[in-house]
């Protein structure tokens, strides 16, 4: 062979070759539609996927808005939060003055003239004796039997002139320690025999312009208030 008959094999080859080549990276026409067939539905496939993505982030923003609106509903508003002190402090003074007493009214009071007489308890027996001594007699229930009497002497430690400083009070302890009628401790120790304590039921004071004598006894024994009475004289004549 010649050169030129050579070099036109070699291309021809070459060519060949080349053919070759292309035809095996390509598939054969049997499958070329089935690779269609499966990209258009691997891509449909995609497009729904994303779809639902879509629509699943669209659901979830709506729930998660819903869930928002519900939250606010839940909650007052700032109107109603200074509306609510304000109803709760109105109830509060409604109950209080719903609570307060209602004040009566009072009956009123009697208009005394200062130069008129004190008005006097219309249950008191008052009366005067030959000697002068002014009595006054109520009678009470309580306590049952019994008799409570005093003797009040208008004299007291205002009328001690500066070197008599306690006479007043000196008498009063006297009256306990002997009269012209009763010895020493006599009045104390009759006045106990009978049921008298004393201190509780027999005692006396000395004010500023008074002086006063009381005693308990019962009033079941005639003998008894007469000699109670005997005490009362001496207390007032013969200390």
């Amino acid at each position: 062979m010649n050169a030129r008959v050579k070099s036109t094999i070699l291309v021809l080859l070459g060519l060949l070759l080349a053919v070759a080549a292309g035809c095996s990276n390509d598939a054969p026409p049997s499958e070329r539609p089935a690779q269609v067939v499966t990209s258009q539905a691997e891509s449909a496939a995609a497009e729904q996927q994303e779809q639902d993505e879509q629509t699943g982030q669209a659901a979830a923003t709506e729930r998660a808005q819903q869930g928002e609106q519900a939250v606010e509903g839940d909650q007052p508003s700032q109107s109603e939060e200074a509306a609510q002190p304000e109803a709760e402090q109105e109830q509060a003074a409604a109950q209080a003055e719903a609570d307060e007493p209602v004040e009566e009214d009072e009956p009123e009071l009697p208009v005394f003239d200062p130069d008129d007489p004190l008005p006097f308890d219309p249950d008191v027996t008052v009366g005067t004796l030959s000697n002068g001594l002014t009595y006054y007699i109520r009678q009470n229930s309580e306590p049952q039997g019994r008799a409570h009497l005093s003797l009040v002497v208008r004299a007291g430690s205002v009328l001690e002139e500066e070197q008599q400083r306690g006479l007043a009070h000196f008498v009063e302890h006297m009256a306990f320690n002997g009269t012209e009628r009763f010895e020493k401790q006599e009045i104390v120790e009759y006045l106990e025999s009978i049921g008298s304590d004393f201190g509780a039921h027999l005692n006396a004071y000395t004010g500023l312009d008074e002086t006063v004598y009381f005693l308990e006894v019962p009033t079941d024994d005639a003998e008894i208030m007469e000699t109670t009475f005997r005490i009362l004289s001496d207390w007032a004549y013969g200390i």
